[in-house]
């Protein structure tokens, strides 16, 4: 075959609708590469960043996110405690775990929790 006959597929696209995602994080910089990622990926969307379980609680409760990314380990709080609280307040919303330390037993535990998933830094 000559070229490249590989096509991206409507299937394949990312969404065309603004995703607004809740993102638990206490470290700017891996805030930083995680919405580069998702801009290079060509995703459209809103990130409300937040460090605290006051914050946090406060965005769950004003709502509207279509994702919720979370640290695992943050100084003042944990993903887990964030995962619950999210169960409670927006059981629909996908919940991803994000952590340079969890180890696969905990994150297969995570799972099944209630995490939607997880990924590592």
């Amino acid at each position: 075959m000559a070229g490249d006959t590989t096509s991206r597929t409507s299937a394949d696209s990312p969404p065309e609708t603004t995703i607004r995602i809740l993102h638990l994080e206490d470290n700017q910089t891996d805030a930083e590469l995680i919405q580069e990622m998702l801009t290079e990926d060509g995703f459209k969307f809103e990130p409300i960043l937040v460090d605290t379980k006051e914050d946090f609680l406060a965005a769950l409760q004003r709502g509207g996110f279509h994702l919720i990314l979370a640290d695992y380990s943050l100084p003042s709080f944990d993903g887990i405690s964030a995962m619950n609280l999210a169960r409670d307040l927006c059981p629909d919303v996908p919940f991803i775990l994000v952590s340079a330390t969890l180890g696969e037993e905990v994150a297969i535990e995570t799972v099944k929790q209630g995490a939607t998933d997880y990924v590592l830094k």
